[in-house]
C-alpha cells in the first residue's frame, strides 16, 4: 500500500495551532516548535516537493532556536530524529536519496580536458563496438570464441562504468572497474594462447578455476613479471589500481578524508568524504586509462577475430583511433601545467601507453 504524500497544506494544518499557541504564550514557543518538527519529521521524506520546501523554509527560519533547544533535550528517539533532520538542513548529515540520485544526473563537465577526453573515449569505444558488431554477425564456435566474445562485451560495460564513476567524482570506485578491465584483457589473451584454460574457465569447477585462473595465476601463465621492464607488462599500473581503489587500503582511504589540526588545542579534526569528491587530476587520468585500455582491447579484438574482419576497414579504423588517442595524449601532456595534476597516475599511464605501442602493432600486417 502506497504511503500518503504529505503536502504543504497538510503541514500547515499541523503548524497553525502549534504556532498560534506558542505565540500566545511565548514561554512555550520552543516547546510547540519542537512538537511541530517531531510530528512532521516522519513524513518529510515522503512529502511532495512543495511540502518539503515548506518544511525547509520553516526550519531555516527557526533552525537556531530548534538546534539550541535540542542540545538540552532528553536523549530520546524523537530527539535523535530531530537532530538528524536539523543536521541535514545544515548540510551536516547525508541523505541516501541524494547520494543515489548522483548516479542519475548527467555530470556537468567543468574541466575542458575531461570534456575533450570524453570525446576521444567515445570515438575509441565506438570503434570497439563496430568491431564486435562485425564479429557477432559471424557464427562463433568453441569455448574460446564464446569466452572471448562475452569478455569483450563485459569489458565494454566495465570501462563505461569506470568513466561514468570518474566523471561523477567517484574515482576510488572507478579504479575497481579499471582493474577488472585489465583482468578481462589478460584472460582474453590467455584463452587465445592456451585454449584449455577457456574450457577450464567455463567448467564450473570454482576451486580449480581460482587455483589456476586467479588474476595472479593468469599473469604468471602470460609470463609477466610485475616489475621487469624487459617484459610486456602492465602490472605497475595494475598494482596502482589495486592500491587506489580495488583493495580497501589506507592509501585509498587517505584520498577520502581531510585532516586539519586545531592551532591552539593541537587536536586533529578529520572529515570523511562520502558521495564522491572533485579531483580533476584523478578524473582525467581515469578517462585516459579508459582510452588506453580500450585501444588495447581493439588490438586484442583484431588479433582474436581477424578472419571475421575486413582488413582495409580495420586498418583505417585502428589508425584513426590510435592517432586520435596519441594526439590527445600529446596535446594534454604538452599544454597542461602538470604541477596542478597528480603526476603518478599520468606517468604510469604514459609508460604503459609507450610500451603498448612498442609491443603491439598498430596496423595489422598485410597478407
Amino acid at each position: 500500500m502506497t504511503e500518503k504524500q504529505w503536502t504543504k497544506e497538510d503541514f500547515i494544518e499541523i503548524a497553525r495551532p502549534k504556532m498560534a499557541a506558542g505565540l500566545a504564550e511565548p514561554s512555550t514557543f520552543q516547546h510547540h516548535l519542537h512538537s511541530f518538527f517531531a510530528e512532521v519529521a516522519p513524513h518529510y521524506e515522503n512529502a511532495t516537493p512543495d511540502g518539503k520546501a515548506y518544511i525547509d523554509h520553516v526550519m531555516n527560519g527557526f533552525i537556531g532556536i530548534l538546534d539550541s533547544s535540542l542540545q538540552s533535550a532528553p536523549d530520546t528517539a524523537e530527539t535523535r530524529k530531530l537532530k538528524r533532520m536539523v543536521s541535514s538542513v545544515q548540510g551536516k548529515h547525508f541523505m541516501a536519496k541524494d547520494l543515489i540520485e548522483v548516479f542519475e544526473e548527467t555530470p556537468a563537465e567543468s574541466d575542458e580536458w575531461i570534456s575533450a577526453s570524453l570525446g576521444v573515449f567515445t570515438r575509441t569505444l565506438q570503434a570497439l563496438l563496430d568491431i564486435m558488431h562485425d564479429v557477432t554477425r559471424c557464427s562463433q564456435t568453441g569455448a574460446v570464441n564464446l569466452a572471448r566474445v562475452g569478455l569483450f562485451y563485459w569489458f565494454i560495460d566495465e570501462v563505461i562504468a569506470a568513466q561514468s564513476l570518474a566523471r561523477r567524482h567517484h574515482s576510488t570506485l572507478a579504479y575497481t572497474h579499471l582493474r577488472c578491465t585489465m583482468e578481462i584483457l589478460d584472460k582474453i589473451e590467455l584463452f587465445g594462447e592456451k585454449p584449455e584454460f577457456a574450457a577450464l574457465w567455463m567448467s564450473g569447477d570454482e576451486h580449480a578455476i581460482w587455483k589456476k585462473l586467479s588474476p595472479a595465476r593468469v599473469r604468471e601463465q602470460l609470463a609477466r613479471d610485475a616489475f621487469d621492464p624487459s617484459k610486456k607488462s602492465y602490472d605497475p599500473l595494475y598494482e596502482y589500481l589495486c592500491e587506489q581503489g580495488t583493495h580497501s587500503t589506507f592509501t585509498a582511504l587517505k584520498s577520502r578524508f581531510r585532516a586539519k589540526r586545531e592551532p591552539l588545542e593541537g587536536g586533529l579534526n578529520i572529515a570523511f568524504i562520502i558521495g564522491g569528491y572533485n579531483s580533476p587530476s584523478r578524473e582525467i587520468s581515469i578517462l585516459m586509462y579508459c582510452i588506453m585500455l580500450t585501444n588495447l582491447a581493439i588490438m586484442k579484438a583484431f588479433a582474436a577475430f581477424e578472419k571475421h574482419l575486413n582488413l582495409e576497414d580495420i586498418c583505417s579504423l585502428v589508425l584513426a583511433v590510435s592517432d586520435d588517442t596519441f594526439n590527445f595524449f600529446n596535446d594534454f601532456l604538452g599544454a597542461t601545467d602538470q604541477s596542478h595534476y597528480d603526476r603518478q597516475p599520468l606517468e604510469l599511464l604514459l609508460a604503459a601507453w609507450i610500451e603498448m605501442r612498442k609491443s603491439t602493432p598498430i596496423v595489422p600486417p598485410h597478407k
